[in-house]
């Protein structure tokens, strides 16, 4: 579930006069727009027999306002989701983890985890036993350390707040969730967790032997001469991987294999969990799957997008030397290269298609212009009815909606709907100003640093700004 964004204005932090704000160490803000975590130096008075000295710095956390104690450096942040829980890295001659602007332990060459509810912090430490050369890993889960390993790799926190990681040591790997092991076997890989943090799924193998398979809720499924590409359902409901065989390969969804292909690369789930989609070769051709079943076969054929329920699916294909924007079974008139496509959530379809340097741009199988500029930015509205791409002239670049062209800026990004799907929001640079367009209204100048977020009723936004050396929580009405 997504935190909860307070939808007032409010200012997070000030960079003090005679600080400056750290430009290599990229700052967090968290995902309620309510904490921003950012590196600042502190230049220090030159020696006294030397007044003309190049200044020296140290460095110190701002967690908005409140300021950490001096160290060499400080970096690598983490939040919860709620922003309540935060650590850091910061260093003097050894490494420490900073959690809410307390010295914890020495990390070694470990690194942080906080897990998005807030409940619990986790770190990985490397320390080195009496009479061994190399130094060895464990995870730090809270206040317990947990056993020493030549190496561990780590799945995280879950969204429920539990942590998960491989480790390998002695010839054998194991995996450990919330403290308690699992194994031994004889090789572990792609540990990750279900996006509601409720199941687990790896790929294991056994010592001595090719074969390997997959893990998920504690239960191992049949083994394949190698398994690779595990994804979950965006509902954590279903689970799928390639599985590959000495006669090809094939996607085996929720354990049952499917048929054989020459090939099968990473598929993934319509957004609804129901409909499975992924690239697959067929002798030496290419093809979309939609649930096993292949669609027309190319030479080449691009990643697909689709719609929430995937009844709408497009992709960029290869025949030749001719492109196609192919979406279900039509395919678009032939081009050099089919340069942007984008599918509404629910319904919709837009493609560009370059012939030489100029394109053709198409909405739901409507031509809007011929022989025009290529559209940077392609966006869609989840109803499919509203099309927002961009014009590039002499220079400048414009975002036109439904035939309304905007002002020209510099440069324009992160294009995208509100979710009315009839205003745009995007950002924008007017010579070396940033701005939030929202609709045709600039807001600013200031620089993004997160957002926006949109109210539940669609009607404001939230993002997160820095102004000269301030950092706000803005809100913005939606036109």
């Amino acid at each position: 579930m997504a935190p909860r964004v307070d939808f007032t204005e409010q200012r997070l932090s000030v960079l003090l006069d005679g600080l400056l704000a750290l430009q290599d160490t990229p700052p967090v803000v968290s995902p309620a727009l309510n904490l921003v975590l950012y590196g600042a130096a502190v230049p220090l008075d030159p020696p006294e027999d030397d007044p003309d000295a190049d200044p020296a710095f140290r460095q110190l956390v701002m967690a908005n306002d409140k300021r950490g104690s001096l160290y060499d450096k400080v970096g690598a942040f983490a939040c919860s989701d709620d922003g309540k829980t935060w650590a850091c890295i910061a260093s003097e001659d050894v490494h420490w983890v900073i959690v809410n602007h307390e010295k914890k332990a020495q990390l070694g060459a470990g690194r942080p985890f906080v897990s998005p509810d807030g409940s619990g912090v986790a770190y990985t430490q490397t320390v080195r036993e009496e009479g061994s050369t190399y130094p060895k890993t464990r995870v730090v889960i809270g206040d317990q350390p947990g056993p020493v390993f030549q190496n561990v790799e780590h799945a995280g926190y879950s969204a429920r707040g539990v942590f998960a990681y491989a480790a390998f040591d002695a010839g054998q790997f194991g995996v450990i969730v919330g403290g308690e092991p699992i194994g031994p076997y004889g090789d572990v890989a792609e540990l990750k967790w279900s996006p509601d943090g409720g199941r687990l799924a790896y790929i294991v193998g056994d010592p001595g032997k090719i074969e390997r398979s997959v893990v998920v809720d504690a239960k191992r499924g049949a083994a394949f001469l190698d398994v690779r590409d595990v994804v979950f359902s965006p509902d954590s409901v279903r689970l799928a991987y390639v599985a590959s065989e000495k006669e090809g390969e094939r996607f085996v969804v929720d354990g049952k294999p499917g048929r054989l292909f020459s090939r099968c690369l990473k598929g993934t789930f319509s957004g609804d969990g129901r409909i499975f989609i992924g690239r697959v070769g067929i002798d030496q051709k290419w093809a979309v799957a939609v649930d096993d079943r292949p669609g027309a076969v190319y030479d080449e054929v691009g990643p697909p997008v689709f719609s929430h329920d995937a009844k709408t699916v497009a992709y960029a294909a290869r025949r030749g030397e001719r492109g196609y924007a192919v979406v279900g079974s039509t395919e678009s008139e032939a081009c050099d290269f089919v340069y942007r496509i984008a599918v509404g959530e629910k319904a919709g379809v837009a493609y560009a298609l370059l012939h030489g340097k100029a394109a053709t741009l198409v909405h739901n199988g409507k031509t809007l212009y011929q022989g025009g500029p290529r559209p940077n930015h392609l966006v869609i509205s989840p109803d499919g009815a509203c099309l927002a791409y961009s014009e590039s002239r002499d220079g400048q670049v414009r975002i036109v909606v439904d035939g309304r062209p905007g002002e020209f800026h510099a440069s324009v990004d992160h294009l995208q709907f509100a979710p009315d799907g009839r205003t745009v929001v995007y950002m924008a640079h007017d010579g070396d100003q940033p701005y939030v367009v929202v609709g045709t209204k600039r807001h600013g100048p200031y620089v993004p640093m997160a957002g926006p977020v949109f109210s539940d009723d669609g009607k404001q936004l939230a993002v997160v700004v820095q102004i000269g050396r301030e950092v706000w929580r803005k809100i913005l009405p939606v036109a």
